[in-house]
């Protein structure tokens, strides 16, 4: 099942079974699994930033962006 959190106007977070992907306006940013916390190395913009840390991925670890979006297709 699908759940769908909006935390603002331009960041959600969809839940997929145990993983939990955040969107910051419609592109993967992090997520997390079975308990890690993972955020793209890619700098996007301030705002995308504030939405990483205000859903509780600040200290998460790196990883691509390609990876992110691998998540979704």
């Amino acid at each position: 099942m699908i759940k769908i959190i909006k935390y603002g106007s331009n960041h959600v977070i969809v839940k997929l079974g145990n993983i939990e992907i955040l969107f910051s306006y419609a592109t993967p940013v992090a997520y997390s699994e079975n308990g890690c916390s993972y955020k793209t190395s890619k700098k996007w913009s301030v705002t995308t930033s504030k939405h990483i840390n205000s859903c509780g991925y600040a200290n998460a670890k790196e990883v691509t962006q390609e990876k992110l979006d691998n998540l979704i297709k």
